[in-house]
């Protein structure tokens, strides 16, 4: 009799349980337009940041890279402004030859000397770094395998806590883990080439305020007692 009305507990509070969900935004910019040599798609929605970085990102064959082919990008998507909780995410299609990671960052402002967090890929590791200008300090390393198609997020929320995510392919988003640091806070999204190879290709680049929707961890239910 107990173990009955124990499963019918659990039928009835289940619904209640929401898995936790990554990204809970759609894609920002998919770089599906005419091919430039001068800037990112939608036009007008990038700006180009050129303190510790400098060259140009263009669009070639519905990609976003490096026309440059020099010193890396930092273009910043400036339509609006974030809050904590945020999150980023794009896809790599291609991902860098040279070994040294690109990707996505939780940036300050649009232009000058900037600061905050980058989330990049090589074919091997994710990275999340802290940065101002063209200082680059690790905060943490994960041992991943990414491939070309791979896709790469993050999560910023209150406290500095920083969550990286990985999907293969078309595969489903896990967690790789957290890491927090307090030193900026960062009100903007971001797409980054650190090495000027113009071999890497981003598609789907996307984010925005993480949804306040309720959710819950994999590790038990919530029966609203």
């Amino acid at each position: 009799m107990i173990k009955k009305l124990f499963f019918l507990a659990l039928l009835f509070f289940l619904p209640l349980v929401a898995w936790a969900s990554f990204p809970t935004n759609s894609v920002l910019a998919s770089f599906t337009c005419t091919n430039s040599t001068s800037q990112l798609c939608p036009n007008g929605n990038w700006s180009s940041i050129t303190i510790g970085f400098g060259d140009t990102a263009g669009i070639t064959s519905n990609s976003a890279y490096d026309v440059t082919n020099s010193n890396g990008f930092l273009d910043v998507w400036n339509p609006t402004t974030f809050s904590e909780t945020m999150e980023v995410y794009v896809t790599l299609s291609t991902v860098a030859s040279g070994g040294v990671p690109d990707g996505i960052g939780f940036i300050s402002g649009t232009s000058g000397t900037v600061n905050g967090y980058l989330i990049t890929a090589s074919s091997s590791h994710i990275y999340v770094r802290k940065f101002t200008g063209s200082s680059l300090t690790n905060l943490t390393t994960f041992n991943v395998t990414v491939s070309n198609g791979d896709s790469i997020g993050a999560t910023l929320a209150s406290g500095g806590t920083i969550t990286t995510y990985y999907k293969s392919g078309s595969g489903s988003w896990v967690s790789e883990g957290t890491t927090t640091d307090t030193t900026y806070s960062p009100t903007y999204l971001g797409l980054v080439n650190l090495d000027g190879d113009s071999t890497s290709r981003f598609t789907n680049f996307g984010g925005g305020n993480e949804s306040s929707s309720p959710s819950s961890t994999k590790s038990g239910f919530n029966f609203g007692f």
